[in-house]
């Protein structure tokens, strides 16, 4: 029996320190097919060495040294290197660990969709753990709201576990500019969930590291919550706001959009330029988020134009 073919895209940088381990872990999974794309950001450690030696012993493994593009523009940029014959992509971070059935669970949850034609993107929660990989806690349980309004104010893709089929991939890198992508992941929420579906496992196979050099870090305390998503609020993320992420989708995706999904995503982009506007999108029953505290927050946002 044929096995899926499966291309996890990795974008490295600088991650000497865990990264052997976490290419041992993809190298072990089990019931698919991997092949492993690896572009590097730029790295100035032992990284490339490390790279250098598992595809000299692994055929499966390719890299490519790139230019520093930043996070989104990396992985964007590998995927869209990849080879198109895969039935299945996949994000991975650099300091991770899989559990041997990563992959095949998801392989598993987008084929029990059905429709291969229509786009589709999995993705679940994680198990936190700290250096050791010793354990400290669970991400969020269940979403409650899936889809294209709670994709224009909210990322609930933890982008390691992404998983999307071939149709979602297409979509995803037919646009030619990522300057304005605020990231990889919610990029690929905000595009599956305007044309596909996005299927959320509650079920963790991911020992999700956290270290001090964390890129984007899960917060596991209640008040760490508060201070990421109020911070997220008025600073953005790295200074930028999804509006800017969302207007490149409009600009791109626009005539495809459901008359519905468009006259919302106008709606809230017009809102950038009128208090009048603001006063009323922040009152809009339209707007999903996942829970109280994001659906204040991103309100009071939207009132003071940070959105």
């Amino acid at each position: 029996m044929l096995k899926d073919r499966v291309t996890v895209i990795l974008s490295t940088y600088n991650g000497e320190k865990y990264l052997a381990e976490q290419l041992d872990s993809i190298l072990s999974q089990e019931d698919v097919d991997v092949t492993l794309l690896i572009r590097d950001d730029g790295s100035r450690d032992s990284t490339l060495s490390i790279l250098r030696d598992f595809a000299s012993r692994h055929d499966n493994v390719q890299w490519i040294a790139g230019d520093n593009r930043g996070v989104a523009g990396s992985f964007l940029t590998a995927l869209k290197q990849a080879d198109s014959s895969s039935d299945y992509y996949g994000f991975c971070d650099q300091d991770d660990v899989w559990e041997p059935r990563k992959l095949a669970n998801a392989v598993q949850a987008l084929r029990a969709e059905g429709d291969n034609d229509l786009p589709m993107l999995y993705c679940s929660k994680l198990e936190i753990v700290d250096e050791s990989l010793r354990h400290i806690g669970f991400t969020k349980r269940l979403f409650r709201d899936i889809g294209f309004k709670n994709a224009l104010f909210q990322n609930i893709v933890y982008g390691c576990t992404g998983v999307m089929n071939r149709s979602a991939r297409d979509l995803v890198i037919s646009t030619e500019s990522v300057r304005e992508i605020l990231m990889h992941d919610w990029w690929c929420y905000l595009a599956v969930s305007a044309f596909g579906r996005v299927i959320f496992d509650d079920r963790s196979a991911i020992k999700y590291r956290q270290h001090g050099n964390n890129q984007v870090g899960a917060r596991t305390t209640i008040l760490g919550r508060i201070r990421m998503r109020y911070e997220r609020t008025f600073r953005g993320l790295n200074g930028r706001f999804p509006s800017e992420q969302n207007s490149l989708f409009l600009a791109h995706y626009g005539q495809r959009l459901s008359g519905d999904k468009r006259r919302f995503m106008e709606l809230t982009l017009g809102a950038k330029r009128s208090l009048r506007r603001r006063i009323e999108l922040a009152s809009s029953s339209e707007i999903v988020m996942q829970n109280r505290l994001d659906n204040v927050l991103t309100r009071v946002g939207i009132l003071f134009n940070r959105f």
